[in-house]
C-alpha cells in the first residue's frame, strides 16, 4: 500500500457520532487514511458500538482517538497535534466523500506547490452554498465570501505546533459556538501563509450548516460581531452598522436586533481578552 498522503481529520462527539460517522461514505483509497479525535462522554461505552461501527473502526485506513472533554475546537487542535500525514483536511462526521474528491485534494496541491492551504467546495442538502466560479488567494476573498471548516485542506507542517482553533469559539466552547475556522483563517493569512481558494466540489452535507439555521440567533449575531472585532481591528464597527443597513433592505432580522447582538458579542471578546 502506498503510504499515507493525505489524513481526514475527522470529529466526532459520542458513540452517536462515531454511528455517524460508520454510516458516511468514507471510501478506501490508497494514500487516504481516517484519523478520528472522538470526544467521548463517560456513560458512553465503546463495547456497545453496532456491527457497522465496529467493522469501520476495524479498517486499517482508521485511527480511532478518544478523548474526554468538550468543545469542537479543543477536539480539531487535539486532531492536529496527532496528524501524521503530509497533507491534513478537516472533517466531521457526517459528511460523505468520494474517491475521486479525495484524490482531487492531493492534486490540488501537487498543482499548487506553494500553497500552505487550500479551501474546495461542499455540497448541503437543503440550500447549496453559493461559491465562486474562480480560484483566488485568501487575501482578496470575493464579496460575500465565508469559509467553513470542511472545506480546509493544508499541508499539516505549515499549522502543525504553530497554529491552533481558538477554543473560546465552536460548537460547546464556553462563549461563542461558531467563527473559529475564520479566526484561524485570520491567523494564517497574518502569518504569511499561501492560502488559496480551489472551485471544487469535494464532499456532502446532509444538511443546513450552523449558519444558515441559526442566523437571527442573538448569540449568533454575538458571535458574527465578535469575530468581526478581530478579523477588520480597525473597522468592525462601521461593518456591523453596514451590516444594520442590510439586514434592514433584506428584512432577515431588525437592523436594531443586528446592532445590538453584534456590538454586545465585540465588547464581551474584547473585555475577556478572547483573542491573546
Amino acid at each position: 500500500m502506498t503510504a499515507t498522503r493525505l489524513q481526514l481529520l475527522v470529529c466526532s462527539y459520542g458513540l452517536q457520532g462515531l454511528e455517524r460517522l460508520a454510516r458516511s461514505k468514507r471510501p478506501q483509497v490508497d494514500g487516504v487514511a481516517y484519523l478520528v479525535s472522538c470526544q467521548m462522554p463517560q456513560s458512553d461505552k465503546l463495547e456497545a458500538a453496532s456491527a457497522e461501527l465496529q467493522t469501520f473502526l476495524q479498517r486499517e485506513d482508521v485511527d480511532l482517538h478518544i478523548i474526554h472533554n468538550r468543545g469542537l475546537s479543543k477536539n480539531r487542535n487535539h486532531a492536529l497535534a496527532l496528524a501524521t500525514a503530509p497533507l491534513s483536511l478537516l472533517s466531521d462526521d457526517d459528511l460523505d466523500y468520494t474517491a475521486e474528491a479525495l484524490q482531487a485534494v492531493i492534486q490540488a496541491f501537487e498543482q499548487h506547490p506553494k500553497a500552505d492551504v487550500i479551501s474546495f467546495q461542499f455540497h448541503q442538502e437543503g440550500q447549496e452554498k453559493a461559491y465562486p466560479s474562480k480560484g483566488f488567494h485568501h487575501q482578496h476573498p470575493p464579496k460575500g465570501y465565508y469559509i467553513s471548516s470542511c472545506e480546509i485542506a493544508f499541508r499539516t507542517q505549515s499549522l502543525q505546533g504553530k497554529f491552533q482553533f481558538n477554543e473560546n469559539f465552536g460548537v460547546g466552547s464556553a462563549h461563542f459556538p461558531c467563527g473559529e475556522e475564520d479566526i484561524l483563517l485570520k491567523d494564517l493569512l497574518k502569518a504569511g501563509l499561501h492560502c488559496l481558494f480551489e472551485p471544487i466540489y469535494i464532499c456532502t452535507h446532509p444538511s443546513l450548516s450552523t449558519g444558515a439555521k441559526r442566523f437571527a440567533d442573538p448569540i449568533f449575531l454575538q458571535t458574527k460581531g465578535a469575530v468581526f472585532s478581530y478579523i477588520h481591528p480597525r473597522s468592525w464597527w462601521l461593518r456591523l452598522i453596514k451590516g444594520a443597513w442590510d439586514e434592514a433592505r433584506k428584512k432577515r432580522v431588525s437592523p436594531w436586533k443586528f446592532l445590538s447582538n453584534t456590538f454586545k458579542g465585540a465588547c464581551k471578546a474584547r473585555r475577556l481578552k478572547l483573542f491573546i
